[in-house]
C-alpha cells in the first residue's frame, strides 16, 4: 500500500513538472510587483515542492493552475512595476 502512495506522489509531482513547463510558468523577478509571492516558483520548484509537501502543494497548484495558465499564455502582458518621477 505504502509503495501505491509513493508511485502516486512521484507521478504527480512528474505530471506538475512537465504541466507547468507546457504552461510556460516561470519564475518572475522580485523587482516586479507579482515576484514577492512564496508561490513565485518555476517548474522545478513547483515540481520539488509538489514531491517534498504533497498533502499541501498538489492541491495549491491545481487551484493556481488556471490563473498561471492565463498569466502565462502567449498573448499575456509580463507584470511590469511602474516608475514614476517626482519633480524636484
Amino acid at each position: 500500500m505504502d509503495s501505491i502512495i509513493y508511485l502516486i506522489v512521484i507521478a504527480t509531482s512528474i505530471w506538475v513538472y512537465f504541466d507547468a513547463r507546457k504552461i510556460g510558468i516561470k519564475r518572475i523577478s522580485r523587482e516586479n510587483p507579482g515576484g514577492k509571492n512564496i508561490m513565485n516558483m518555476g517548474p522545478v520548484g513547483w515540481a520539488i515542492c509538489t514531491l517534498l509537501l504533497w498533502i499541501v502543494m498538489f492541491p495549491v497548484y491545481l487551484i493556481k493552475r488556471p490563473g498561471l495558465k492565463k498569466q502565462f499564455q502567449p498573448g499575456a502582458q509580463a507584470p511590469t512595476t511602474q516608475i514614476t518621477k517626482e519633480p524636484l
